[in-house]
């Protein structure tokens, strides 16, 4: 017998306990089924970029083959950018303002609202790529964030590059 029907015979019946029991079950299977699709996210955001159901500003990705989840938050003055592997994590925030957001699963784009600023986050097996696209001259040739470490250390390859 399908839930409705037993609630329409339930109500017909003037049962009040059977009643509250077929809603609590109802609403136990909703929540139930709402933390299945939540713990299975995990999976389908993997070696793509996906915009978070709770917050609209946020978009993750997880890359298995790196072991790195990644989360970007856009926010009013800066957008923060997080990666994490095991215990360790390093987060940063880049000062741009209200910037408008562009999605391609692997690559994603905020864009300044002045247009003179374009940050592009790219996927790759082994990480993530950020790149800085200065459209125009700007104002100032100096970027402050703020670099948070959480069980890492920086280091430079020969070729120059810094690794954490």
């Amino acid at each position: 017998m399908s839930l409705f029907k037993l609630l329409r015979a339930k109500m017909k019946k003037r049962d009040n306990f059977s009643l509250l029991v077929v809603i609590g079950v109802a609403l136990l299977s909703a929540i139930l089924f709402g933390v299945f699709l939540l713990l299975t996210q995990r999976t389908k955001n993997e070696n793509t970029f996906v915009n978070s159901r709770l917050n609209p500003n946020k978009v993750s990705a997880y890359l298995p083959d790196a072991g790195i989840q990644a989360n970007i938050i856009n926010q009013s003055n800066k957008t923060t950018v997080s990666l994490e592997r095991g215990s360790s994590s390093l987060s940063f925030a880049v000062p741009i303002s209200n910037a408008t957001t562009q999605n391609e699963d692997t690559v994603l784009k905020y864009t300044a609202d002045n247009n003179l600023i374009e940050l592009e986050y790219t996927l790759l097996k082994n990480g993530i790529k950020e790149d800085i696209i200065l459209n125009q001259t700007p104002l100032t040739n100096t970027f402050e964030s703020d670099l948070v470490l959480k069980n890492l250390y920086p280091a430079q390859t020969d070729d120059n590059q810094f690794v954490f």
